[in-house]
C-alpha cells in the first residue's frame, strides 16, 4: 500500500496537472511528468477510463493535447480522437504522444504506421530477436523476406513479399514503389510476419505484463 506521503504527493501532482490545464500551459515535459498521474495509479496499475473520475481527468488532458500544433491534423481541436490515443496508450505502456504520432485513421478505422508496429512486436516478447530481413532478386522479382524466432519455440519463421506481389494487389500505385520499393517490401513483409505471429500488437491488446509498462 502506498504511504501517507506518498499518496499526498499524486493528490499534489493531479492538482498541479489541473492547474497547468486550466491556465493553458502545457508542454511536451509537462505531459510526461503530470498529465498521465490524473489517470494512473500510485501503484502503476491503470484506473478503468470508463469510471467517472479517471474519464473526467482524461477527458480534460485529452482537451488540453488537442489545443497542441505538435500533434497530427487528426487530433487537433478534436479531444475525443486524442481520448482513444490515450485509452491505446495505456494498453500499449506507451506515451499518448507516441501513439498520436503513429496512428491515423482510414474509414473510421485506426491503423498504425508499420514502423510502429515493428516496434512493438520486437519488444512484445514474442521472439526472441528483432525482427530482421533477406533481400533478393531485382525488378519485378525483387523480394523481401522478413524472418524472426519465436521465443516460445526457437523456431524461425517468416513472409516474404515481392515487388510482382505489390503490383498484382495494387500496392504499387504508392510512388514510393518506384522511389524505395526495397524499404517498401520490407515494410509488407513485417506486416505480414507480424499479422501472423504477433497479432496481438496490431489489435492493440498488448498487455503490460508482456511488454513491460513505461513510465508515461
Amino acid at each position: 500500500f502506498p504511504s501517507h506521503d506518498s499518496s499526498r504527493e499524486v493528490v499534489s501532482r493531479r492538482t498541479h496537472g489541473q492547474e497547468m490545464l486550466d491556465h493553458g500551459f502545457w508542454t511536451f515535459q509537462n505531459m510526461r511528468e503530470v498529465s498521465m498521474s490524473d489517470i494512473v495509479v500510485s501503484s502503476q496499475k491503470a484506473v478503468n477510463p470508463f469510471r467517472a473520475e479517471s474519464l473526467e481527468s482524461a477527458w480534460r488532458i485529452s482537451e488540453g493535447l488537442s489545443k497542441s500544433e505538435l500533434v497530427p491534423e487528426i487530433y487537433r481541436n478534436k479531444p475525443f480522437n486524442v481520448m482513444i490515443a490515450i485509452m491505446c496508450s495505456q494498453d500499449l505502456g506507451v506515451n499518448p504522444f507516441t501513439v498520436m504520432q503513429h496512428m491515423s485513421v482510414i474509414k473510421g478505422k485506426p491503423r498504425w504506421e508499420v514502423k510502429f508496429l515493428i516496434a512493438m512486436a520486437n519488444r512484445s516478447g514474442v521472439f526472441s530477436k528483432p525482427i530482421d530481413w533477406e533481400v533478393t532478386g531485382s525488378g519485378d522479382g525483387l523480394t523481401a523476406k522478413a524472418f524472426a524466432t519465436l521465443k516460445a519455440s526457437g523456431v524461425t519463421v517468416s513472409c516474404s513479399v515481392s515487388l510482382a506481389e505489390a503490383k498484382a494487389d495494387g500496392w504499387a500505385n504508392n510512388p514510393k514503389y518506384k522511389s524505395i520499393p526495397e524499404l517498401m517490401l520490407r515494410y509488407r513483409s513485417a506486416g505480414r510476419l507480424i499479422d501472423l505471429y504477433c497479432p496481438e500488437v496490431r489489435l492493440s491488446i498488448v498487455t503490460g505484463k508482456q511488454i513491460g509498462r513505461a513510465h508515461v
